[in-house]
């Protein structure tokens, strides 16, 4: 009687162990499927917002030097400073890197600066992404 007392006893704990160390598969395709699903609603805002863009200040303009963006699909960002040089042509003067994302009527941009991070939130209003007296012009 013990010997069957101790198989049974030994059978249910390689169940529990077995059960325990692989949980059902549902659970894990539903928490894939969350994440694949907030993956493609990031790159789809991220898709409909990416390109270059200069950046315009109200009310002033200043045909020698561009301040730019660069907005990739994939979140990263480019800032760059171009000035003339000479013959219809132009160079990049200083280039900084980051990253950006879009919130719900923003564009959030971080660039590592000189000093440190700097971050610009462009803010759609009037028809344009603004940020203080700056304002996002997307280049076709």
């Amino acid at each position: 009687m013990r010997i069957k007392l101790l198989w049974l006893i030994v059978i249910i704990i390689i169940i529990v162990a077995i059960v325990w160390s692989n949980p059902p598969k549902t659970q894990k395709k539903k928490s894939k499927s969350n994440y694949t699903t907030a993956v493609k609603s990031s790159n789809s805002k991220l898709r409909v917002h990416a390109g270059n863009y200069t950046i315009e200040l109200s009310g002033k303009t200043d045909p020698n030097n561009v301040e730019s963006y660069i907005l990739k699909e994939n979140g990263t960002a480019t800032w760059m400073w171009i000035q003339p040089a000479g013959r219809g042509g132009a160079k990049v003067t200083s280039e900084k890197h980051g990253s950006w994302d879009v919130k719900e009527n923003s564009i959030v941009i971080k660039i590592k600066g000189n000093t440190g991070t700097i971050i610009e939130t462009y803010t759609y209003s009037n028809g344009a992404y603004r940020y203080g007296s700056r304002y996002l012009k997307k280049i076709k």
